[in-house]
């Protein structure tokens, strides 16, 4: 039997001011508690610009354009050097702008939550055509709605709004009227942490070779036990949008073996049954002597 080895991984970050500002649970809390807070008046005095972020040197080492090697050398504090020259784009993934995530939510949302104005659909459009991976998602973002269709579901709470320099250009609509546990809010989190993690995974894919068509017969394959290890995970992280204007994604692609067994080498119910029991006598043995 072939040992497993994690072929390759991605990683990605996306810049979401706005959604810090509106849909960031603290901020959200914070508003309908405390509205008049100088929290909430100098939040957008403390968010970096998207080229502060793609310029910060951590950032950069995150999507391979930098070794940690290097980035320890470097002056610290970091935020206060910049990184000549960077790039958004690198060896494991990217760094993606508020606006391209907005269409990455669109095409994310399989149940049509997600609602873009039309103006601001075209202006994505726009940006998936020169992105390396989307670019081939265009169709995939419709045709946009009317903004006050956007506006009126906003203002009757059946969605929460997506702003760009605190101008409505979309929202998310809850997935059932009554149950909290599909709010607006919660499904922004969840498509939020759907599409990082998509982004990561559509690296792994393009970097990989993996051929996708084939997973799907993968997975009857680990079920059935002709392959033994093979696995591709696409992670987003929810814990650090909310706690940050930056949602990240990572994927990771562990390497399948050939499926083949030794003869005579399982083990039986009955024998794993012994080892637990043996097992746990030992361990009770243990904390009596102690």
């Amino acid at each position: 039997m072939n040992f497993p080895v994690v072929k390759r991984a991605s990683y990605v970050l996306v810049n979401t001011p706005d959604m810090v500002v509106h849909n960031g649970t603290t901020q959200t809390l914070e508003r309908k508690t405390n509205p008049d807070s100088d929290y909430l008046k100098q939040i957008k005095n403390h968010l970096r610009s998207f080229e502060d972020v793609v310029s910060y040197a951590p950032n950069q080492t995150y999507i391979g354009n930098m070794a940690p090697e290097e980035l320890s050398e470097r002056k610290r504090p970091w935020y206060n050097e910049k990184v000549d020259g960077s790039s958004r784009f690198g060896k494991f993934g990217e760094i993606m702008c508020q606006d391209e995530f907005y269409g990455l939510l669109k095409i994310s949302d399989v149940f049509d939550l997600v609602i873009l104005e039309k103006s601001f659909t075209e202006a994505v459009k726009e940006s998936f055509k020169r992105h390396p991976i989307l670019k081939d998602r265009i169709d995939d973002l419709k045709e946009g709605e009317s903004i006050e269709n956007i506006k009126r579901l906003v203002n009757d709470g059946i969605a929460e709004g997506l702003y760009r320099d605190d101008k409505l250009v979309g929202c998310v609509k809850r997935a059932h009227e009554f149950d909290p546990n599909l709010s607006a809010h919660t499904m922004i989190e969840n498509l939020s942490v759907k599409a990082s993690g998509v982004l990561a995974l559509m690296y792994l894919v393009k970097d990989s070779g993996l051929d996708v068509s084939q997973i799907d017969y993968l997975i009857e394959h680990i079920m059935s036990g002709k392959l033994n290890n093979f696995m591709v995970i696409g992670k987003g992280s929810l814990f650090l949008g909310r706690m940050t204007n930056l949602f990240d994604g990572v994927s990771i692609l562990v390497e399948k073996n050939d499926g083949g067994k030794e003869e005579n080498t399982e083990v039986s119910k009955d024998e794993v049954k012994k080892i637990i029991a043996r097992e746990i006598r030992k361990f009770a043995q243990q904390l009596m002597d102690d």
